[in-house]
């Protein structure tokens, strides 16, 4: 997309953490990003946790969790969705690095399952990852986005599920951090809209790709977290102040820079930022021509989380398109 095509679409006005985050972090980035700008290829790290997240909801959907462990039933559904989640890392393409490697998955989920044996909730049918978008009532604007899982326990509630991986070990900085993180707060917030007081919150389900030794850090770690009134309250003023933030960027046509030049090189959890170079450039932001630098490509696929959809989906069709050629 052309920088004034750009300008004349207008603001969005429909969100999601994703949005949000981009433009707090680095507006010269949400720009770019806007424009339809991004990687080429797909770093190992995000087919890794797509890969655990195609596990996590075929293990979950089945009736693995709630059979006795190792029976032959049991064997049955885990065998099923560790052949899922390895067949979409393979079909990814991506490159085996460090911990982000085909062998790393099959052994975090094998030890996931011991860990895990059975669970005392159930996925609801259908449950697996979905998208939703929400009115921010009385106001134009939308917030959207998907979870990991939608679940019933028995004598509790709902909950939504949400899965990390991580390369770092767990630690109690790494679990606690969760109860001041946006997109949390944004998924209790439609929790408490879809189910009110029948919702029970968010279960962090957290997994370190540093395969741990017995005894010592934890492989795996969960938390449930919850909101207050005032709590979602601060949350829907806290996004429509963001969101006139980004008008105001859009009415003087301006992104600035990052302030942290952490975003730029990468840092402890975070990879460098893909438009570096073109913030070393001499053009003004909105005359550069990003497919003029190394591994950036065009891809004016809207960003539409809400519209979620199985990646498994995703590869099933990029397959197709290649016997067909």
């Amino acid at each position: 997309m052309q920088d004034h095509e750009l300008r004349a679409q207008g603001p969005p006005v429909k969100y999601d953490n994703t949005l949000g985050s981009r433009y707090e972090s680095c507006p010269r980035r949400f720009y770019f990003q806007r424009r339809g700008f991004t990687y080429r290829g797909k770093p190992s790290y995000f087919a890794f946790g797509s890969a655990w997240g195609v596990f996590q909801g075929a293990w979950h959907s089945s009736e693995g969790p709630h059979l006795d462990p190792g029976s032959e039933e049991w064997e049955l559904s885990l065998a099923l969705a560790l052949s899922e989640a390895l067949a979409y890392w393979d079909a990814s393409g991506a490159e085996d690095i460090r911990n982000d490697s085909r062998a790393n998955l099959q052994a975090l989920i094998l030890r996931y399952v011991e860990n895990y044996a059975h669970e005392p909730w159930r996925m609801v049918e259908e449950g697996a990852e979905r998208g939703f978008l929400w009115p921010l009532q009385g106001t134009p604007y939308f917030l959207g986005g998907s979870t990991d899982g939608q679940l019933y326990w028995e004598g509790l509630g709902s909950l939504f599920k949400e899965d990390k991986t991580t390369g770092i070990y767990l630690n109690d900085q790494y679990m606690c951090q969760w109860s001041f993180a946006n997109q949390i707060t944004g998924y209790i917030w439609y929790g408490d809209k879809l189910y009110g007081e029948d919702f029970f919150g968010v279960l962090m389900d957290m997994a370190s790709k540093q395969i741990t030794k017995a005894g010592k850090t934890p492989q795996f770690g969960r938390v449930l977290e919850k909101r207050s009134e005032l709590q979602l309250a601060e949350f829907e003023a806290d996004w429509l102040h963001r969101i006139h933030r980004i008008e105001d960027s859009w009415n003087r046509w301006h992104f600035p820079k990052a302030m942290n030049p952490i975003e730029c090189t990468g840092g402890l959890g975070r990879s460098q930022c893909l438009f570096q170079r073109l913030c070393l450039s001499d053009m003004h932001f909105t005359e550069v021509d990003p497919l003029q630098f190394d591994n950036i490509v065009l891809d004016e696929t809207p960003w539409t989380p809400w519209l979620w959809q199985d990646p498994r989906k995703e590869l099933k069709t990029t397959k197709e398109e290649t016997n067909s050629v």
